[in-house]
Protein backbone atom coordinates (compact mmCIF):
# COMPACT_ATOMS: atom_id res chain seq x y z
CA UNK A 1 0.00 0.00 0.00
CA UNK A 2 2.84 2.37 0.65
CA UNK A 3 4.05 1.90 -2.93
CA UNK A 4 0.71 3.09 -4.30
CA UNK A 5 0.81 6.05 -1.92
CA UNK A 6 4.23 7.10 -3.21
CA UNK A 7 3.12 6.73 -6.82
CA UNK A 8 0.02 8.86 -6.26
CA UNK A 9 1.99 11.40 -4.24
CA UNK A 10 4.35 11.89 -7.17
CA UNK A 11 1.40 12.55 -9.50
CA UNK A 12 -0.45 15.18 -7.45
CA UNK A 13 0.42 18.84 -7.04
CA UNK A 14 1.50 20.50 -3.82
CA UNK A 15 -1.96 22.05 -3.57
CA UNK A 16 -3.61 18.61 -3.85
CA UNK A 17 -1.23 17.31 -1.17
CA UNK A 18 -2.34 20.13 1.12
CA UNK A 19 -5.98 19.12 0.58
CA UNK A 20 -5.14 15.49 1.42
CA UNK A 21 -3.20 16.62 4.49
CA UNK A 22 -6.19 18.67 5.63
CA UNK A 23 -8.60 15.77 5.31
CA UNK A 24 -6.25 13.10 6.68
CA UNK A 25 -4.84 15.13 9.59
CA UNK A 26 -1.42 15.63 8.02
CA UNK A 27 -0.98 11.89 7.49
CA UNK A 28 -1.92 11.40 3.85
CA UNK A 29 0.48 8.45 3.54
CA UNK A 30 -1.56 6.36 6.00
CA UNK A 31 -4.95 6.95 4.45
CA UNK A 32 -7.17 3.94 3.79
CA UNK A 33 -6.82 2.19 0.46
CA UNK A 34 -9.42 -0.02 -1.17
CA UNK A 35 -8.27 -2.58 -3.74
CA UNK A 36 -10.01 -4.57 -6.43
CA UNK A 37 -8.36 -7.83 -7.37
CA UNK A 38 -9.42 -9.74 -10.47
CA UNK A 39 -8.17 -13.32 -10.76
CA UNK A 40 -9.15 -15.73 -13.49
CA UNK A 41 -8.23 -18.62 -11.19
CA UNK A 42 -8.22 -19.29 -7.48
CA UNK A 43 -7.00 -22.41 -5.80
CA UNK A 44 -9.02 -24.12 -4.52
CA UNK A 45 -12.07 -23.24 -6.61
CA UNK A 46 -15.14 -23.47 -4.36
CA UNK A 47 -18.58 -22.06 -3.81
CA UNK A 48 -18.50 -18.50 -2.42
CA UNK A 49 -19.72 -19.29 1.09
CA UNK A 50 -16.89 -21.79 1.61
CA UNK A 51 -14.29 -19.01 1.36
CA UNK A 52 -15.68 -17.53 4.57
CA UNK A 53 -15.05 -20.65 6.60
CA UNK A 54 -13.48 -18.88 9.56
CA UNK A 55 -10.38 -20.98 8.98
CA UNK A 56 -7.56 -21.27 6.48
CA UNK A 57 -9.37 -20.01 3.36
CA UNK A 58 -10.80 -16.96 5.07
CA UNK A 59 -7.43 -16.24 6.67
CA UNK A 60 -5.74 -16.23 3.26
CA UNK A 61 -8.37 -13.91 1.81
CA UNK A 62 -8.11 -11.62 4.85
CA UNK A 63 -4.45 -11.02 4.04
CA UNK A 64 -5.45 -9.60 0.66
CA UNK A 65 -8.73 -7.72 1.24
CA UNK A 66 -8.96 -7.44 5.03
CA UNK A 67 -11.84 -8.82 7.04
CA UNK A 68 -14.23 -10.42 4.57
CA UNK A 69 -17.86 -9.83 5.37
CA UNK A 70 -19.65 -11.30 2.40
CA UNK A 71 -19.14 -13.64 -0.55
CA UNK A 72 -21.32 -14.29 -3.57
CA UNK A 73 -21.49 -16.70 -6.48
CA UNK A 74 -21.84 -14.44 -9.51
CA UNK A 75 -22.12 -17.41 -11.87
CA UNK A 76 -21.17 -21.08 -11.88
CA UNK A 77 -17.55 -20.03 -12.32
CA UNK A 78 -17.29 -16.48 -10.89
CA UNK A 79 -17.07 -15.57 -7.21
CA UNK A 80 -17.05 -12.19 -5.47
CA UNK A 81 -15.67 -11.71 -1.95
CA UNK A 82 -16.16 -8.31 -0.30
CA UNK A 83 -13.76 -7.25 2.42
CA UNK A 84 -12.97 -4.22 4.51
CA UNK A 85 -9.98 -3.32 2.32
CA UNK A 86 -11.14 -4.52 -1.07
CA UNK A 87 -12.93 -6.82 -3.45
CA UNK A 88 -11.77 -10.16 -4.80
CA UNK A 89 -13.42 -11.22 -8.06
CA UNK A 90 -12.40 -14.65 -9.35
CA UNK A 91 -13.32 -16.79 -12.31
CA UNK A 92 -12.81 -16.91 -16.06
CA UNK A 93 -15.41 -14.18 -16.59
CA UNK A 94 -14.18 -11.86 -13.84
CA UNK A 95 -13.19 -9.05 -16.22
CA UNK A 96 -16.79 -8.49 -17.29
CA UNK A 97 -17.53 -7.23 -13.76
CA UNK A 98 -14.85 -4.55 -13.90
CA UNK A 99 -17.13 -1.55 -14.71
CA UNK A 100 -19.50 -2.47 -11.88
CA UNK A 101 -16.61 -3.02 -9.43
CA UNK A 102 -15.02 0.30 -10.35
CA UNK A 103 -18.36 2.05 -9.73
CA UNK A 104 -18.59 0.32 -6.36
CA UNK A 105 -14.99 1.31 -5.58
CA UNK A 106 -15.76 4.93 -6.45
CA UNK A 107 -18.75 4.93 -4.11
CA UNK A 108 -16.77 3.34 -1.26
CA UNK A 109 -13.93 5.84 -1.65
CA UNK A 110 -16.33 8.78 -1.64
CA UNK A 111 -18.03 7.40 1.45
CA UNK A 112 -14.70 7.13 3.27
CA UNK A 113 -13.70 10.61 2.14
CA UNK A 114 -16.97 12.06 3.46
CA UNK A 115 -16.40 10.35 6.82
CA UNK A 116 -12.97 11.93 7.12
CA UNK A 117 -14.38 15.25 5.94
CA UNK A 118 -17.04 15.34 8.65
CA UNK A 119 -14.60 14.20 11.31
CA UNK A 120 -12.45 17.17 10.30
CA UNK A 121 -15.47 19.49 10.52
CA UNK A 122 -16.22 18.25 14.05
CA UNK A 123 -12.61 18.86 15.08
CA UNK A 124 -12.89 22.39 13.75
CA UNK A 125 -16.05 22.83 15.76
CA UNK A 126 -14.14 21.87 18.90
CA UNK A 127 -11.40 24.35 18.02
CA UNK A 128 -14.00 27.09 17.55
CA UNK A 129 -15.44 26.26 20.97
CA UNK A 130 -11.95 26.58 22.47
CA UNK A 131 -11.55 29.93 20.74
CA UNK A 132 -14.88 31.10 22.16
CA UNK A 133 -13.78 30.01 25.62
CA UNK A 134 -10.48 31.89 25.28
CA UNK A 135 -12.30 35.01 24.09
CA UNK A 136 -14.78 34.82 26.96
CA UNK A 137 -11.91 34.67 29.45
CA UNK A 138 -9.31 36.86 27.72
CA UNK A 139 -9.04 39.10 30.79
CA UNK A 140 -7.67 36.17 32.82
CA UNK A 141 -4.78 35.60 30.40
CA UNK A 142 -3.71 38.52 28.19
CA UNK A 143 -1.51 36.16 26.14
CA UNK A 144 -4.62 34.31 24.99
CA UNK A 145 -5.28 37.03 22.38
CA UNK A 146 -2.28 35.91 20.30
CA UNK A 147 -3.39 32.27 20.69
CA UNK A 148 -6.87 33.21 19.50
CA UNK A 149 -5.44 34.96 16.43
CA UNK A 150 -3.28 31.96 15.55
CA UNK A 151 -6.13 29.51 16.09
CA UNK A 152 -8.50 31.66 14.03
CA UNK A 153 -5.96 31.78 11.20
CA UNK A 154 -5.59 28.01 11.28
CA UNK A 155 -9.36 27.48 11.28
CA UNK A 156 -9.84 29.98 8.46
CA UNK A 157 -7.28 28.19 6.28
CA UNK A 158 -8.91 24.88 7.15
CA UNK A 159 -12.39 26.11 6.26
CA UNK A 160 -11.15 27.34 2.88
CA UNK A 161 -9.51 23.98 2.12
CA UNK A 162 -12.54 22.02 3.30
CA UNK A 163 -14.80 24.16 1.13
CA UNK A 164 -12.60 23.40 -1.86
CA UNK A 165 -12.63 19.68 -1.00
CA UNK A 166 -16.41 19.77 -0.91
CA UNK A 167 -16.50 21.43 -4.34
CA UNK A 168 -14.18 18.77 -5.77
CA UNK A 169 -16.28 16.02 -4.22
CA UNK A 170 -19.43 17.50 -5.74
CA UNK A 171 -17.70 17.87 -9.10
CA UNK A 172 -16.64 14.21 -9.01
CA UNK A 173 -20.28 13.13 -8.97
Amino acid sequence: QHDSTRIIDSLVSEYQRSLLDMIFYGDRFSRDKYNIIFAEMINPKMSAELYLDGKEHESEIKQVIGDAYSSHNLSDDDVLVIGKLGLLVTGRGCSRYEPLCVSYLTMICRERFVKYFYARVFLMDQTLRQIRELINHYDEDPNSVSNVRKMMGDVSRGVILLDECLLYLEESL
